[in-house]
């Protein structure tokens, strides 16, 4: 009985796991191809000054 339990146990980890970790980073580039290529610079330039801006700011 206690067999049984692990293994459904680790089969729903298993799922709930590949789930979090291979089907939602996929639906995320899905989504984020789907913008123009105006909206993603916009995004690649924020994340790039979000990157540099707190690297400036601890030198403080």
């Amino acid at each position: 009985m206690l067999f049984i339990v692990i293994s459904i146990l680790l089969l729903l980890g298993n799922q709930i796991l590949t789930s979090i970790l291979v089907f939602f980073p996929i639906h995320l580039v899905e989504y984020l191809s789907s913008l123009s290529w105006l909206v993603l610079g916009y995004i690649g330039l924020a994340f790039l000054g979000w990157c540099l801006g707190s690297d400036t700011i601890s030198r403080k």
